[in-house]
Protein backbone atom coordinates (compact mmCIF):
# COMPACT_ATOMS: atom_id res chain seq x y z
CA UNK A 1 0.00 0.00 0.00
CA UNK A 2 2.83 2.50 0.71
CA UNK A 3 4.46 1.57 -2.52
CA UNK A 4 1.20 2.29 -4.06
CA UNK A 5 0.82 5.56 -2.56
CA UNK A 6 4.66 6.63 -3.06
CA UNK A 7 4.49 5.62 -6.68
CA UNK A 8 1.19 7.61 -7.41
CA UNK A 9 2.24 10.47 -5.41
CA UNK A 10 5.56 10.44 -7.61
CA UNK A 11 3.60 9.92 -10.71
CA UNK A 12 1.65 12.79 -9.60
CA UNK A 13 4.83 15.26 -9.36
CA UNK A 14 5.67 14.21 -12.21
CA UNK A 15 3.54 14.94 -14.16
CA UNK A 16 2.83 19.00 -13.12
CA UNK A 17 6.72 18.87 -13.50
CA UNK A 18 6.10 18.33 -16.45
CA UNK A 19 3.38 20.33 -17.61
CA UNK A 20 5.29 23.24 -15.90
CA UNK A 21 8.30 22.84 -18.05
CA UNK A 22 6.04 22.79 -20.92
CA UNK A 23 4.17 26.22 -19.54
CA UNK A 24 7.66 27.53 -19.41
CA UNK A 25 9.27 26.33 -23.08
CA UNK A 26 5.58 27.77 -24.63
CA UNK A 27 6.29 31.40 -22.63
CA UNK A 28 10.07 31.46 -23.85
CA UNK A 29 8.69 30.55 -27.41
CA UNK A 30 6.39 33.67 -27.11
CA UNK A 31 8.92 35.77 -25.76
CA UNK A 32 10.96 35.34 -28.54
CA UNK A 33 8.98 35.44 -31.50
CA UNK A 34 7.79 38.76 -29.76
CA UNK A 35 11.20 39.99 -29.51
CA UNK A 36 11.88 39.28 -33.17
CA UNK A 37 8.68 41.04 -34.16
CA UNK A 38 9.70 44.13 -32.19
CA UNK A 39 13.61 43.92 -33.64
CA UNK A 40 12.15 43.81 -36.82
CA UNK A 41 9.87 46.78 -36.72
CA UNK A 42 12.99 48.51 -34.81
CA UNK A 43 15.48 47.62 -37.72
CA UNK A 44 12.67 49.43 -40.27
CA UNK A 45 12.33 52.25 -38.42
CA UNK A 46 15.88 52.67 -38.24
CA UNK A 47 16.38 51.94 -42.36
CA UNK A 48 13.39 54.82 -42.54
CA UNK A 49 14.67 57.67 -40.24
CA UNK A 50 18.33 56.88 -41.62
CA UNK A 51 17.01 57.56 -45.24
CA UNK A 52 15.22 60.68 -44.36
CA UNK A 53 18.25 62.32 -42.67
CA UNK A 54 20.04 61.39 -45.77
CA UNK A 55 17.43 63.48 -47.66
CA UNK A 56 17.48 66.54 -45.78
CA UNK A 57 20.99 66.60 -45.45
CA UNK A 58 21.17 66.16 -49.31
CA UNK A 59 18.98 68.91 -49.86
CA UNK A 60 20.39 71.26 -47.15
CA UNK A 61 23.54 70.67 -48.76
CA UNK A 62 22.15 71.54 -52.52
CA UNK A 63 20.75 74.62 -51.15
CA UNK A 64 24.00 75.46 -49.48
CA UNK A 65 25.51 75.24 -52.42
CA UNK A 66 23.59 77.03 -54.49
CA UNK A 67 24.13 80.07 -52.29
CA UNK A 68 27.46 79.72 -52.09
CA UNK A 69 27.30 80.11 -56.03
CA UNK A 70 24.80 83.16 -55.67
CA UNK A 71 27.05 85.01 -53.35
CA UNK A 72 30.00 84.42 -55.22
CA UNK A 73 28.94 85.95 -58.21
CA UNK A 74 27.88 88.71 -56.52
CA UNK A 75 31.43 88.89 -54.75
CA UNK A 76 33.08 88.29 -58.08
CA UNK A 77 30.59 91.30 -60.02
CA UNK A 78 31.31 94.00 -57.03
CA UNK A 79 34.45 93.13 -57.61
CA UNK A 80 35.10 93.72 -61.17
CA UNK A 81 32.73 96.66 -60.61
CA UNK A 82 35.32 98.07 -58.09
CA UNK A 83 38.57 97.06 -60.48
CA UNK A 84 36.48 99.36 -63.37
CA UNK A 85 36.12 102.44 -61.01
CA UNK A 86 39.76 102.60 -59.82
CA UNK A 87 41.54 101.98 -63.43
CA UNK A 88 38.79 104.98 -64.41
CA UNK A 89 40.13 107.06 -61.52
CA UNK A 90 43.90 105.64 -62.62
CA UNK A 91 43.48 106.85 -66.45
CA UNK A 92 42.02 109.99 -65.12
CA UNK A 93 45.04 110.33 -62.43
CA UNK A 94 47.51 110.08 -65.18
CA UNK A 95 45.89 112.41 -67.90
Amino acid sequence: MKHRLLLAMSLALATGTVGFAQDVAHDTAKVTKGTGHATTAAVKDTGRTTETAGKKTAKISSNAGRKVGHVAKKGVTKTGHVIDKSAEKTADAVK
